[in-house]
């Protein structure tokens, strides 16, 4: 019984952390996409542009986008993703 616990804590940890990565990479792409879009480029490319961030280039950004995730959204990585989705963010 003892065993189980364990696994599924370790189990659970390792979900946590996983969807922690993905969502701070989901709120670099959303940075980028921003981004692009604030610098004149297309709906279209700003999302292509933010569809080629991978997990090396995120961790190069993160700093920039929590940034402006403390400065214009209040510290909330949602309400930063939200907004670009409003905005034609499509990932």
């Amino acid at each position: 019984m003892v065993i189980v616990s364990v696994v599924g804590g370790i189990s659970l940890l390792l979900l946590v952390f996983l969807w922690s990565i993905k969502r701070g990479q989901k709120t670099v792409r959303a940075f980028v996409f921003l981004s692009a879009v604030a610098d004149g480029n297309s709906i279209e490319s700003a999302n292509e542009l933010a569809k080629r961030i991978d997990l090396f280039a995120a961790s190069e950004l993160q700093k920039k986008a929590m940034i402006m995730v403390e400065m214009v959204f209040g510290g909330s990585q949602l309400k930063l993703i939200s907004h670009a989705r409003r905005e034609g963010f499509d990932q």
